[in-house]
């Protein structure tokens, strides 16, 4: 399982990071940087579902559990449980039902808890059999702006023939 491009920590001193190609994502991201300030992240208080409308079905909400470090969601917006087929809200990383996903998803998460920065991926590989197309945002919160205790991801499908494009498949 590789993907066609690594993964890419975003830098937080930018308005919008150029890598970040669809237009809904860059809108999320340019939200995530004006609340956080001049701190590294948000506050989990921040969040506000309104400002967050025009891309709420394409979002999960993560939180962080520590000792030992574990991953559970909190929520799983519904276009997200329409593409996999399966609501995950209440499960833990480990109960996620495919081995490609946890792995994909542990990579993520860990990044972004590890760095207290934002992380993006173009993405184009084999799923649980399927080659899938879509563009991932996570961005972490804190309850004190200090730890990653809650993570925001946005997943937006793409057109396989364009990167540049969004489509409503993901296969």
């Amino acid at each position: 399982m590789q993907p066609c491009r690594t993964g890419n920590v975003v830098n937080a001193s930018t308005a919008v990071p150029p890598l970040i190609v669809d237009p809904l994502l860059r809108r999320l991201y340019q939200y995530w940087d004006g609340e956080r300030g001049d701190h590294p992240m948000p506050t989990r208080g921040s969040i506000d579902p309104i400002k967050m409308r025009y891309i709420l079905g394409h979002l999960a909400l993560i939180d962080v559990l520590a000792d030992p470090r574990r991953f559970r969601v909190r929520l799983h917006g519904t276009e997200l449980v329409s593409r996999l087929g399966a609501d995950l809200t209440g499960k833990t990383l480990d109960e996620w039902p495919s081995a490609d996903l946890r792995g994909l998803g542990l990579a993520w998460f860990n990044a972004v808890v590890e760095r207290r920065t934002p992380y993006h991926q173009q993405v184009n590989q084999v799923i649980d059999g399927f080659v899938r197309n879509f563009e991932a945002l996570i961005l972490p919160y804190s309850a004190q702006r200090a730890s990653v205790d809650l993570i925001l991801v946005a997943l937006r499908c793409r057109d396989s023939r364009s990167a540049s494009q969004t489509s409503e498949a993901c296969e």
